[in-house]
């Protein structure tokens, strides 16, 4: 199986337990808050100023 397949895999039992939407929703949203942390350390704002 190369890791392809395991991926694909993943993603049929996901579906197959009726939760891909979920998961991949979650997996999306754990992405941005990273990415949304890691501006805000790298431009040194605060959540005030990230708001505004």
């Amino acid at each position: 199986m190369t890791d392809s397949d395991q991926g694909s895999a993943f993603d049929n039992w996901h579906s197959e337990e009726g939760i891909y939407e979920q998961a991949t929703a979650q997996a999306i949203e754990r992405v941005l808050a990273r990415q949304l942390e890691s501006v805000v350390q790298a431009q040194n704002l605060s959540r005030t100023e990230m708001g505004e």
